[in-house]
């Protein structure tokens, strides 16, 4: 068998390509690019460009040029440099639907000098105050984000969102019982240590992952409310690398509900304490 040719061609003639091909296809990925800023090329793609992933790259900050981009739809950033305060072009993407920004540092401001620590932002400062009512997805993992942005919560259409790896503590905010649409919530590897009541108003969740948090299992109120299993369709929930046991789970109010509701959507031989990751 002969060497196997690198998926992702980087060089000039490659990129030149990629630029054409997203005239015809409203796709454009330069993903490991080693990019400090977008190329100019891109902004001429504004009238084709539905997709633009900029993945795995050096950037420190959007071009503002970014919001003529008007026809995106999808725009990953995941695993760059980008900071608190550095996102405003993308409010003026009306017709986004898929946002991922993991693996950035929206939790810090900009850095001014290099050899200073990096200052803790304000929560209300990771995100533009005006994100795309439009949007469906939302990925902010690994971002040491200490709380939830409040622009996060107007926005009625969202239906994933993955918070895992950030900085989040206590009781997880009761304005997550705004996004009414969602469906799968990730909130895996921070520091939850319970859920509030209002995470009852979400009637569409199918999908919690509270994996490596901080919920334990014998503290009143208890730390997964009631409501969670009784007024929400949840069917796959993870526990993983909590410190909590399978039997404290199973003394839960309403857990009885949730057995019977997955009883319904599950074989039966996956009906058992240990589908929520507790030994």
């Amino acid at each position: 068998m002969g060497n196997s040719q690198p998926t992702n061609r980087t060089g000039r003639q490659a990129t030149a390509q990629k630029l054409e091909n997203a005239k015809k296809v409203g796709i454009l990925s330069l993903t490991e690019h080693k990019l400090n800023d977008i190329p100019p090329a891109v902004f001429d793609l504004a009238a084709h460009l539905k997709t633009l992933d900029l993945s795995n790259n050096s950037l420190t900050r959007l071009d503002p040029k970014v919001a003529q981009l008007t026809k995106l739809k999808t725009l990953i950033l995941d695993g760059n440099q980008l900071c608190a305060t550095t996102l405003q072009p993308i409010s003026e993407l009306s017709q986004l639907q898929k946002l991922i920004v993991s693996q950035n540092d929206l939790g810090h401001l900009p850095r001014t000098n290099k050899t200073q620590p990096p200052k803790t932002a304000e929560p209300a400062s990771a995100l533009p105050h005006d994100l795309p009512t439009t949007l469906r997805e939302l990925s902010l993992a690994q971002n040491r984000i200490v709380d939830i942005p409040p622009s996060v919560f107007v926005l009625e259409k969202l239906e994933k969102m993955d918070l895992s790896k950030n900085q989040l503590k206590g009781c997880l905010i009761a304005s997550i019982g705004s996004l009414k649409n969602l469906t799968e919530l990730l909130l895996d590897g921070n520091a939850l240590t319970s859920l509030p009541e209002s995470i009852g108003s979400l009637s569409k969740l199918k999908v919690l992952s509270l994996k490596d948090n901080a919920l334990r299992g014998k503290v009143k109120p208890q730390a997964l409310p009631a409501v969670l299993f009784t007024k929400t369709p949840v069917i796959d929930l993870n526990l993983h690398g909590n410190p909590m046991t399978n039997t404290e789970l199973n003394e839960f109010e309403g857990f009885d509900q949730f057995l019977e509701r997955r009883q319904k959507v599950k074989s039966k031989t996956m009906v058992n304490l240990s589908v929520c990751g507790l030994s």
